[in-house]
């Protein structure tokens, strides 16, 4: 019987929290144009036109949907914090070679972004090249548009 509390619970936390979000917790949406395919989580996107949707707090669900292609992701985020107020909004993306992977989000006018978390690949990838010692590994940031 206790097997299957924690499970439970856990899920009975995550849907309270998720029902008892803030009215304050506004989304804020943005458009950005992106040059290279990369990956989000465990999805794959090709260079295109995009529209960004995250919680105003940072933490929460991130929403990416394509604007010239039929693809879409939702990811969970956690919130990351600035020692400054962003003069613009971006994506920022951890380039590994040729792979880039989303890694924050910074929205114009606050100090609270979004951080998502490294996906399997991009730690397999990234170990590989501090194993060989290789500078290649860069970040690379987009401005993005607000609505």
């Amino acid at each position: 019987m206790k097997k299957h509390a924690i499970p439970a619970f856990a899920v009975l936390g995550l849907a309270v929290m998720l029902v008892a979000k803030p009215a304050s917790a506004q989304s804020s949406a943005m458009r950005v144009s992106i040059p290279f395919e990369f990956t989000v989580g465990k999805t794959t996107l090709p260079a295109g036109q995009y529209q960004v949707k995250m919680s105003s707090t940072g933490a929460g669900f991130l929403t990416i949907q394509g604007l010239d292609c039929a693809k879409s992701v939702v990811v969970l985020t956690n919130s990351s914090y600035a020692n400054r107020t962003a003069n613009e909004s971006q994506l920022v993306f951890n380039r590994y070679g040729s792979h880039y992977f989303l890694s924050r989000i910074w929205t114009e006018g606050t100090d609270i972004g979004c951080e998502l978390h490294r996906s399997p690949a991009e730690r397999e990838i990234r170990r590989a090249y501090s194993l060989a010692q290789t500078d290649e590994a860069r970040t690379v940031a987009i401005a993005a548009n607000r609505n």
